[in-house]
């Protein structure tokens, strides 16, 4: 497996926003999973510590009496409660006054009370709780809970959070792949150009201009220096034709000339080779240096012309080219300066290494772009869930609040007659009557009738807030679609449905939201990134209405297209801003407001992915209408 550094630039940046994404969810679940369980523990301990002070308080009788029997009639009924497995009254010596056992296991008693308070033992929760009346104590009240609810919340939550973290990652992942190629393809296809170049020496090629971002400015002054090159490579050419003019006229010749003999021995020099012969440090008649002969020894064995470069120094490069007359035994050396050529090649390189810089840059500018515009779009969607689930989370927890109560002033109601029935089987008069009386006062302080009806209503109310809860989960899950990386045909009017559930929201604290669903045929599209294209203009028009407004979402069918329209009322777009709104990290919002790739991902998602169109009418100060168009 290759390194991370030599993969291409279209895995690494691929790579690093799944790998940032993967991080950053890890490390939300891991403090959301703590929180749940310290939440949900303070929870349990508080109501099991509710319902052995309402038990302690209804055994105070049965204590004074030493009713063992009314106590074990009062410990059963926690039977309805399927997390407390044991429970026991202790009088104030100690002493195990009645009990109850969930499943038969003695065991689960202690044989006398521990000091008051909650402790955790063998994976239970155990309550010691005094038993007083009128400050005087009469014993005390045991409960024992297992944790089985605390489990069983600690592995939901650990689902949830996974499934929300594979989701997440795929999303990043599909972002990423789309969203890397504006950066990488420009880039990819500049260096292709190069090498080609370089391997074919062809320098009649240009790169192709795809962007005018810094990329386009980049390939812009490649192709220049390509015609700089080019035009250097047609002065050569013209220079080596000169010089097969000035072959005839040796002497008068301004580059080099010579003729050497197959031993290497120097027979000619024009006046132009002079530099040359003094930098062998040899007249003519001499023999070329030992390299040299070798060269021409070499040039005659192959029979034809050969080219070697000679530096006499920093200013001048010299192109010899060896050519033999094999009929005469000789051999001619043809000169010609090569400096400016070399320079452009150098320069050529040096520019080849400032895109390689650039592109390092560019590619760390797109990991966090990619970044914040995936943390954007988690944040957008997290806060329309949990706006849409606040609401009827609220009144359900405020209707269990009241029914709590409800229930607390039952108990109490049923003590009371508890206590009527002992009365009544011990011919008790007295206490007959007085607890009758006692009866009819509950009755009157609880308003027992209203109580009643009150909670049939809450009951229904916290049905219909569960109902709500439900909806908002089926409608995150159907603009998702966490199952489904396949095309399939989906209903533009159920999608969009789902979309506005899920940013309900944010959307009603800027404007009223319209509705006018026309009879439009299902299209085969990718529903999660579809999905998210429509959910990032429909925000988009909510950030363009400055204080409240109006947006207005209309579908239809027109030659061939499932339509979509998203209009508002807002601030509009100026005519030349128009032309740029769908290039990569362009916006007009304030630094650190917005990514710039929101319409970007909507355009590539509608326009490239599924073959479809996306325009835009916009008048300053009127508002603006967004049109998707996907094939049917």
């Amino acid at each position: 497996m290759l390194p991370f550094r030599d993969l291409s630039i279209k895995r690494k940046l691929t790579i690093s926003g799944v790998a940032t994404s993967i991080v950053v969810l890890l490390l939300a679940s891991i403090a959301f999973a703590t929180y749940e369980l310290l939440t949900y523990r303070e929870a349990t301990i508080s109501s099991l510590k509710s319902t052995a002070f309402v038990m302690g308080t209804n055994c105070t009788v049965t204590l004074s009496f030493e009713d063992k029997e009314a106590a074990e009639l009062l410990l059963g009924s926690l039977s309805s409660v399927p997390n407390i497995s044991a429970a026991g009254v202790y009088d104030v010596q100690g002493k195990l006054f009645s009990q109850y056992l969930r499943d038969n296991d003695s065991a689960l008693l202690p044989p006398a009370p521990q000091p008051d308070g909650h402790y955790f033992a063998n994976s239970d929760l155990l309550i010691f709780q005094p038993i007083a009346y009128e400050e005087e104590r009469l014993g005390t009240i045991f409960l024992r809970s297992d944790t089985e609810a605390l489990n069983t919340r600690l592995r939901n939550g650990g689902l949830l959070a996974l499934l929300v973290m594979v989701f997440s990652s795929l999303l990043a992942y599909a972002l990423s792949s789309k969203l890397q190629a504006l950066v990488s393809e420009p880039i990819a296809q500049l260096a292709h150009t190069a090498r080609v170049i370089s391997s074919q020496r062809d320098y009649t090629l240009r790169a192709k201009l795809i962007n005018q971002d810094e990329t386009g400015r980049l390939v812009e002054a490649f192709n220049q220096m390509l015609e700089d090159l080019q035009h250097e490579m047609a002065q050569r050419q013209q220079a080596q034709e000169q010089i097969s003019i000035l072959a005839r006229f040796p002497d008068e010749n301004p580059n080099p000339i010579m003729r050497i003999t197959r031993n290497g021995l120097v027979l000619y020099a024009n006046l132009s080779a002079s530099p040359l012969l003094a930098h062998w440090q040899i007249e003519v008649g001499d023999q070329l240096p030992r390299e040299w002969i070798q060269r021409v020894t070499s040039a005659f064995t192959a029979g034809n012309s050969g080219e070697s470069e000679l530096i006499i120094d920093e200013d001048q490069i010299l192109s010899l080219i060896l050519t033999p007359v094999s009929e005469y035994d000789y051999l001619n050396i043809y000169g010609r300066n090569i400096t400016n050529q070399r320079q452009a090649e150098n320069s050529l390189r040096q520019s080849n290494d400032e895109l390689e810089l650039a592109h390092r840059k560019m590619q760390e500018q797109q990991a966090q772009m990619l970044q914040s515009e995936k943390m954007a779009s988690i944040g957008q969607l997290a806060a329309g869930v949990a706006h849409e689930l606040n609401n009827p989370v609220a009144f359900i927890f405020s209707n269990f609040s009241t029914l709590e109560q409800y229930i607390q002033d039952l108990s109490l109601l049923l003590a009371s007659y508890d206590s009527l029935e002992e009365h009544i089987e011990q011919n008790d008069d007295v206490n007959i009557k007085a607890t009758r009386d006692k009866i009819r006062q509950q009755k009157e302080d609880y308003d027992l009738s209203f109580l009643l009806g009150d909670i049939d209503e809450l009951i229904a109310e916290s049905r219909v807030g569960i109902e709500r809860v439900r909806n908002i989960v089926l409608d995150l899950k159907d603009f998702s679609h966490v199952d489904k990386d396949q095309q399939m045909s989906v209903n533009l009017n159920e999608s969009l449905t789902s979309t506005l559930n899920i940013v309900r929201g944010e959307l009603e604290q800027k404007a009223e939201i319209l509705l006018e669903f026309g009879t439009v045929p299902v299209v085969l599209c990718y529903p999660r990134e579809l999905n998210q294209a429509l959910m990032s203009m429909i925000l988009n028009a909510a950030q363009a209405i400055e204080e409240r407004g109006e947006i207005k979402i209309r579908t239809y069918q027109d030659n061939g297209f499932a339509c979509i329209d998203i209009s508002d009322d807002g601030i509009g777009i100026a005519p030349e801003i128009q032309k740029r709104i769908f290039e990569p990290f362009f916006t007009t919002k304030d630094v650190g407001s917005g990514t710039g790739m929101g319409l970007t991902v909507a355009y590539n998602t509608i326009v490239k992915q599924h073959r479809g169109e996306l325009l835009v009418n916009s008048k300053e100060g009127k508002g603006t209408t967004f049109t998707a168009k996907i094939p049917v």
